[in-house]
This record gives structure tokens, C-alpha cells and sequence, in this order.
């Protein structure tokens, strides 16, 4: 017996939408076309059969209770990357290919020899991947405190053939990191304030580790320390970069300019939101 996938579609978005859970129609799509391993431009004529009905109604269940749809699938794409996706780190977003797209768009960065960077707080290890796939030259450094999201971090350099290029190591920020031996510093901290954690969509607030969301009463204490440790990694005229929470930017510009950086700015991304600031040591 098999059944059309745009009827299991439309009765699983149905669920889904009753259960309140956002953009039920999308994540049917992407979720039978996963399981059946077509394009989601095939699904209006194809049929579902056997276990394959077993295992979307079994995603189905998962997405009932908001759990993430990267979660359920089990990876996501990041630019030019596949990445492995679970409750081990934060699924990569768009707005973090942004941040990594103004990384290696900066000429003065890229016109420096030998450069070394470091992605602080990895996670699933997409921003120092990404980069050195894109930049094979540069010595790439992933520091995480999180035993769980640095073996994440491994097994997607593995996946995706970089374990020789990126040097993934425990650490809390860049404590150890010697002085001035950095060209760069790219990282998503966490941002959020504690207050605003209750509200999140449960998508976020119950699946994705709360180590990687929380930053502290105001959303700034990891920014904080960050910017003092990279100020002092950093070589003359080495960067950072950093993702910020939208209604940060001037608090953001201050604490950089407080800590002694030059040419600092804040920027928007893609949907008009405040949510990158770069500074110059």
C-alpha cells in the first residue's frame, strides 16, 4: 500500500499547525523529501510506502513536541558545508553565514600572510570549518568549553574532510591563548539575556544547550570577557568579529571602544537587524 506524500504532507502540517509549531508546512516538506531522499520540487508526485511511513510519522512525533527540524534530520547545510546537527550544540543559521561571509570578505585580513584565526565557542564547528574550507592557507584554531560540542566539532571536520585543517581544542574563550599571536577572532557568542530565556520558542529554549544561548543578566558577560581576552590575542591591526543580539549594538560599539579598539562598527544583517560587530586592535 502507499500513500501520496502531498497527502501525508498536508495531514502532518495539519497536526503540527494545531500544536502550534512554527512553519509546519516547511518543515513537512523538507521532512518527507528528507525520508524519501528526493528534492522537495519531486514530492507532488511521489508516493510513500512501508517503513518509510513508520519513520515520518516518527519525525512527526518529534516535531510535535517543537523539537528542532535540524535535530530530527540530523544535519544542516552551512554554505558549502553539511554538518552533523544535535542537542550537543546550536544549529547553525543563516545569520552565522553572514558573519562568516564578512570574514572572508575583508581584504586587509586576507592580505596579511600566514594568517591565524580563532573561532571561539565552536559548537558544531561551522564558522572555522567554513573558513578553512574557503581559506586553505590560514591556520584555524576552534575553542569550546563544552566536551559535547567539541566532539561535535570533530566528527563535522571529519565529515567534511578538514580534521587536518582546523585545530579544535578545550578552552574557555581564549584563556592560554598567548599574546598578540592571533590575526583574527570570529565568534557567536552567547548573547541572550537570562531574563529572556523563559520566552523563547521551545524550539530554541528546550532543545538547544542553554550554555550556548545564556549571556548572563544583561546578555553581555560573555561579550565582555571576550573582548578584553581577544584585545589582548590579537596582534596590531588583527580583527574581531563577533555576532550580536539585535538590541546590542551600542552597547557593543561602547565596550569596544572602551577596551581600546579602532574602526569599530556594527552592522545589520539580511533582515534589517542589528547582528555583527567588527573592531580593529
Amino acid at each position: 500500500m502507499t500513500i501520496a506524500a502531498r497527502e501525508i504532507i498536508e495531514d502532518g502540517w495539519r497536526r503540527l499547525e494545531a500544536a502550534g509549531v512554527a512553519e509546519p508546512r516547511i518543515k513537512m516538506a523538507w521532512w518527507v523529501a528528507e525520508v524519501l531522499g528526493v528534492g522537495r520540487e519531486a514530492l507532488p508526485l511521489a508516493e510513500v510506502s512501508g517503513e518509510a511511513v513508520l519513520l515520518i510519522e516518527a519525525g512527526i512525533q518529534r516535531l510535535l513536541r517543537h523539537e528542532p527540524l535540524q535535530y530530527v534530520i540530523g544535519h544542516a547545510p552551512f554554505l558549502n558545508l553539511s554538518l552533523r546537527t544535535d542537542r550537543r550544540a546550536l544549529i547553525p543559521r543563516p545569520e552565522t553565514e553572514e558573519l562568516v561571509m564578512r570574514v572572508l570578505a575583508s581584504r586587509p585580513l586576507w592580505a596579511r600572510p600566514g594568517v591565524t584565526l580563532a573561532d571561539v565557542g565552536t559548537g558544531s564547528g561551522c564558522i572555522a570549518l567554513a573558513i578553512a574550507a574557503a581559506r586553505p592557507t590560514a591556520r584555524i584554531i576552534a575553542t569550546d568549553c563544552s566536551a559535547d560540542a567539541l566532539a561535535l566539532a570533530r566528527e563535522n571536520a571529519v565529515a567534511n574532510g578538514l580534521e587536518n585543517r582546523v585545530h579544535i581544542v578545550a578552552g574557555d574563550l581564549l584563556e592560554g591563548m598567548a599574546p598578540e599571536s592571533l590575526d583574527a577572532v570570529v565568534s557567536n557568542p552567547p548573547y541572550i539575556a537570562r531574563p529572556e530565556l523563559a520566552g523563547l520558542d521551545p524550539s530554541v529554549r528546550d532543545y538547544e544547550p542553554p550554555a550556548a544561548l545564556d549571556g548572563g543578566e544583561d546578555g553581555l558577560v560573555i561579550i565582555r570577557k571576550l573582548v578584553e581576552q581577544a584585545f589582548t590575542a590579537l596582534r596590531n591591526d588583527g580583527r574581531l568579529w563577533m555576532e550580536i543580539g539585535d538590541d546590542q549594538g551600542d552597547a557593543v560599539r561602547d565596550l569596544l571602544t572602551r577596551a581600546g579598539y579602532r574602526e569599530v562598527s556594527v552592522a545589520a544583517d539580511l533582515y534589517g537587524k542589528t547582528r555583527f560587530a567588527e573592531a580593529q586592535k
